[in-house]
């Protein structure tokens, strides 16, 4: 049953005054948590460790923020500049639609265009700003907000969108979903730039599925890195037992597949000996053709570790529906040998 709709906010939003930068949060985001009461400033000034005071950076640059070009060296902590290479993406199964100029971050996943329209970046999830537990609203979302205006305020950028003209391209709100890479020779890309540096969790949807492969190896780099997010113990993934500690929220779980079975159709990857209580993977035959169609037969993930990114239910016991062969990855010890599930049959 879908949740109540929460009732219209009576208050205006106020404004949160960072050194240089004034923000206005969108109503939709004071539900979530970006309230500015004595709790939230002091939650503003206790900064995360991956998290750089930029107000040396000079006049205009906001004042709190994610700074990956920025090091402490020498006893004194002076502070030295590096110049990363921007993180780019293969754009190659999307299609370029246009170059428009950032008006405005509205949040850590939604930009407004100087034409009107909004773009929600899509693939990926930003923890505290969508998932429905209090306990993460606040910093991974205020980061990603900040770091996202230092990249995109004021700037051109190019829009990626399924090719598929049919579906996907906007949400029920008309909000257009899309990929960004600024304008120009280098190419920087919103999405990858956020999971190189831990400030999303990739999150590809049934309607947009691609890209998952690029996004995932990024996410895999800073896990494996303890970068923003990922250093936080609270965004570590899931085990078999843990997994109803997100129910009814997105989640990352890590197991063993204890057995699979086939049900009137729907192949079930059960992480227990107790189907009716274990966490339990489903998955319907149009993703199982499409796993095929990629070389994975899921009746064989027995005694395989995998990871599996999905909406968790309590469905005798905790449960994913595998809606994409993106949300699924069998695991090794090495991570670049991790195989998608999607890898292939996305691409054809």
């Amino acid at each position: 049953m879908p949740a109540a709709m929460a009732e219209p906010l009576k208050e205006q939003p106020s404004i949160m005054q960072r050194g240089h930068v004034t923000v206005t949060p969108p109503p939709a985001l004071l539900d979530k948590g970006w309230r500015t009461g004595p709790a939230q400033q002091e939650k503003m000034e206790q900064q995360p460790d991956n998290v750089t005071d930029m107000r040396r950076i000079g006049p205009g640059q906001p004042s709190y923020g994610i700074n990956p070009g920025l090091a402490k060296s020498g006893d004194k902590g002076e502070e030295t500049s590096a110049d990363p290479e921007p993180i780019t993406g293969n754009f190659a199964e999307m299609r370029q639609m246009d170059t428009a100029g950032v008006d405005q971050v509205i949040d850590p996943l939604r930009i407004s265009l100087k034409d009107g329209r909004i773009v929600q970046l899509t693939g990926i999830d930003i923890p505290g700003l969508s998932a429905g537990n209090p306990d993460e609203t606040g910093d991974i979302a205020f980061a990603a907000f900040s770091f996202l205006q230092n990249k995109l305020a004021n700037k051109q950028v190019r829009l990626y969108q399924t090719k598929n003209s049919k579906e996907g391209r906007t949400n029920r709100m008309g909000y257009h979903l899309a990929h960004l890479a600024l304008s120009g020779d280098k190419g920087e890309w919103a999405q990858g730039t956020l999971l190189a540096a831990g400030l999303a969790r990739v999150r590809p949807s049934e309607r947009n599925p691609e890209m998952a492969s690029q996004m995932l190896a990024l996410e895999e780099k800073a896990r494996r890195g303890k970068k923003g997010l990922w250093a936080d113990p609270r965004y570590a993934a899931l085990t078999p037992e843990t997994a109803m500690r997100s129910l009814n929220d997105w989640g990352v779980v890590e197991g063993t597949v204890h057995a699979t079975a086939m049900n009137n159709n729907t192949i079930y990857l059960n992480f227990g000996a107790d189907w009716k209580s274990d966490f339990t993977v489903g998955i319907e035959p149009g993703v199982r053709k499409k796993l095929a169609a990629g070389g994975m037969d899921p009746l064989s993930l027995g005694g395989r570790n995998i990871r599996i990114h999905g909406w968790i239910r309590d469905y005798n016991g905790p449960f994913i529906d595998l809606l994409s062969p993106a949300w699924i990855e069998i695991l090794t010890d090495n991570a670049s040998e991790n195989k998608k599930g999607g890898e292939q049959a996305e691409s054809q």
